[in-house]
């Protein structure tokens, strides 16, 4: 098996594993994952509203309000949330194969591009759960 398929099969399984609600369920009202009242202003910077609809989705259906509920649609986006930071932090370990193969700053460069690519989808999961805790608060929300 190709290196590249190797990493690829790691990083699926490492996902499955820690976006399973079975692994974790994350509260999106506590913690890490309750969105602050300052953050809108950095997606604003970030004009995260402009091209978070270009991303793609991987599994479309976990976060469709006609198939789950509104908590739920949250609590998958927190553990989408939390698969993409793991990610992006795990893309810094090819660092560690620039002491045997040299060239830091190649290592270095497609590390951190790849942290945030990965960091992209997890700003995108923060930024839809603002809206989609607030519909979940509401007294009798349904999905649609």
């Amino acid at each position: 098996m190709p290196k590249a398929t190797k990493l690829t099969t790691v990083l699926i399984l490492l996902g499955a594993a820690l976006g399973s609600p079975a692994f974790m369920r994350p509260n999106y009202t506590k913690g890490w994952y309750r969105t602050r009242p300052w953050e809108q202003k950095v997606y604003n910077a970030l004009r995260v509203r402009e091209w978070k609809d270009k991303m793609p989705t991987y599994s479309p259906e976990a976060f469709s309000p006609r198939l789950h509920g509104w908590e739920e649609i949250a609590v998958n986006m927190c553990c989408s949330e939390r698969v993409h930071e793991v990610s992006a932090l795990l893309s810094f370990v090819p660092l560690g194969a620039s002491l045997w193969f040299g060239s830091f700053w190649v290592f270095f460069v497609t590390s951190v591009l790849g942290a945030a690519f990965d960091m992209s989808f997890a700003v995108i999961q923060r930024y839809n759960r603002m809206r989609i805790a607030k519909i979940a608060s509401r007294p009798g929300a349904r999905p649609h």
